[in-house]
C-alpha cells in the first residue's frame, strides 16, 4: 500500500517578511513588558536609571551619575530578586553610567 504525501514547498522569499514580522513584534512586545516592569520595581528613578539592553539573563541599566551607579549596586540584590518573581529569564543585572541608545 503506496501513501501519497505531498510536501508544500516555500519560497524563503515568500515566507521570509511574514517570519520577520513576527520576530520583530514578539521583540517588541517584551522590550514594553521589561521596560513595564522596570517602572513597576524602580518607580520615578527610571528616569535616571534605563534599560539599554537585554541578553543571555542579563538585563544591562545605564544610570545618569557615579553616585547613581554606586546606589544601584547596593540595591542590586533586592532589584534581582523583584526582578526574578516576575521573569524568570533575569538572571543578572549590569549597570553603567551612560545614555540610553
Amino acid at each position: 500500500m503506496k501513501i501519497d504525501r505531498k510536501k508544500e514547498i516555500f519560497l524563503v522569499n515568500e515566507i521570509l517578511p511574514d517570519v520577520i514580522k513576527s520576530i520583530s513584534r514578539r521583540d517588541i512586545q517584551d522590550q514594553i513588558s521589561l521596560e513595564k516592569l522596570w517602572q513597576d520595581i524602580v518607580g520615578a528613578e527610571t528616569d535616571r536609571a534605563v534599560i539599554t539592553g537585554f541578553k543571555d539573563g542579563c538585563l544591562f541599566i545605564s544610570v545618569d551619575s557615579p553616585a547613581r551607579l554606586f546606589k544601584m549596586r547596593l540595591q542590586k540584590p533586592g532589584l534581582l530578586t523583584k526582578l526574578k518573581q516576575q521573569r524568570k529569564d533575569i538572571v543578572n543585572l549590569s549597570f553603567r553610567i551612560g545614555r540610553r541608545t
